[in-house]
Formats: structure tokens, C-alpha cells, sequence
């Protein structure tokens, strides 16, 4: 299969080398490299709050956190987060993880 998103000279893409190549763009450092956004609920759905003892999602959280910071990288204590919501009660929501670029497994606290 060969793609081409412009118009231009037809031929194989792999005959093509990286310095065939032209930019589109100004060249950028990434400006999102290493980032995370771990949402308390999915889009166009409710997160709960108490007003006494706060949001349900911080709340577990900072649960996770205590528990697994030690032993465990961020994404892995997001998906335990994830898990602890699971099985929905009265207030279902599910934490959601957007626009991830992490590329390697980040520890908070390795070997503590």
C-alpha cells in the first residue's frame, strides 16, 4: 500500500530517505514530553464529591498512592485507581488517563 498526503512526484515510499525528507512545521522540542492527565471521570459524566471528606477520586487516590508509591510507577497506580472504581455504586464514575506521552515507567519513590 502506498499513501501520499500531497501532491508530488509518485513513486515507492521506501525508495525514499530521511534526507528526502522536508519539514511542514518550524521545528519544536515537544512541549507535552513526559505528561500524564489522569481525569476524575470520563467526558460528559459526573465525579462525587462529599462535601465532609472530599472527592471520592482523590480520596482513593491518595489511598493508592500510600499503598503502592514504593513498589509501583505512576501509570500502574492510575490503573489501580481505575480498578478501584470498577464496581459501580451509587456513585459510578470511572477516572480516565488523557493524552499520556510518558515513555518510560515513572517511580515517585523507587526502592523507598
Amino acid at each position: 500500500v502506498w499513501l501520499k498526503d500531497s501532491t508530488g512526484t509518485s513513486g515507492s515510499s521506501s525508495s525514499l530517505a530521511p534526507d528526502d525528507f522536508e519539514d511542514d512545521a518550524i521545528k519544536k522540542a515537544h512541549v507535552e514530553k513526559d505528561f500524564i492527565a489522569f481525569c476524575s471521570s470520563t467526558p460528559d459524566t459526573v465525579s462525587w464529591r462529599s462535601p465532609t471528606t472530599g472527592s471520592v477520586f482523590i480520596e482513593k487516590l491518595i489511598e493508592n498512592l500510600q499503598e503502592y508509591a514504593w513498589s509501583c510507577d505512576l501509570e500502574e497506580i492510575f490503573r489501580k485507581v481505575r480498578l478501584s472504581f470498577e464496581l459501580p455504586d451509587a456513585r459510578a464514575q470511572m477516572p480516565t488517563a488523557e493524552r499520556v506521552t510518558l515513555t518510560r515507567r515513572f517511580y515517585l519513590f523507587p526502592g523507598h
